[in-house]
């Protein structure tokens, strides 16, 4: 199986994916665009209940596609939600991702969910985040507003970063969500939480910031 990521210097890229026989992959419905000799069916990743699970505690559709080589040439492009870059994460540790970055995975690695505590429900609306699970040689692709900065640090170094650029963390580092306090909230709305994180361990942020985006916008929209 061979993944390519398309298009990143415009901005829209999308992930190309070249399926031999009896290979597949696993993604978010509605992101296959298009497909040649190749095919998707539906499944309830992790079994109703823990389908049920992730869909209602991380907003996500309750079904995966699981799409499967048929003929050659076996290919299918996978687009994201919103305009940016698409990172390519290599598992063998637990993945914890934002829902809505999620677009693929390898067949095999399990799809959860895990709660980052209630700090994240205010700082995003989101009290659990995408559990990736896999064996080293698996991947997993999550989508970037703009471009995609990895960090990675050194036992005891520590960061912090404003919690609408924070994309994805390796679960076993430690990590809080702050709130900066209601004298800034009543002063303005944006950037009230950051994630303070200690290594070792990697992150992966994103330049620009989703939500502060959409907030924009909605601004600027005339209203009747």
């Amino acid at each position: 199986m061979n993944f390519e990521v398309l298009n990143k210097q415009g901005g829209y890229a999308v992930l190309k994916e070249k399926l031999n026989e009896g290979d597949e992959f696993i993604c978010m419905p509605g992101k296959v665009t298009s497909r040649k000799g190749a095919n998707f069916r539906r499944q309830k990743q992790g079994g109703l209940r823990g389908g049920l699970k992730r869909s209602i505690t991380t907003g996500t559709s309750l079904f995966m596609d699981r799409v499967i080589y048929e003929s050659a040439p076996g290919e299918a492009i996978l687009a994201p939600r919103f305009p940016g870059q698409i990172g390519e994460i290599n598992l063998g540790q637990e993945i914890l991702a934002h829902s809505h970055s999620f677009l693929a995975t390898n067949s095999g690695v399990e799809v959860s969910s895990r709660s980052l505590g209630v700090r994240s429900l205010f700082a995003s609306g989101n009290l659990f985040w995408i559990s990736l699970k896999g064996d080293p040689g698996k991947k997993a692709w999550l989508s970037f507003f703009e471009d995609i900065i990895k960090i990675d640090l050194k036992p005891g170094e520590k960061i912090s970063v404003e919690h609408g650029h924070f994309v994805a963390i390796s679960a076993g580092s430690k990590f809080q969500i702050r709130f900066l306090g209601m004298k800034r909230a009543l002063m303005g709305g944006e950037g009230l939480y950051m994630v303070d994180v200690e290594g070792p361990g990697t992150l992966w942020v994103q330049t620009r910031n989703l939500d502060a985006f959409i907030m924009f916008i909605a601004e600027h929209v005339p209203k009747n």
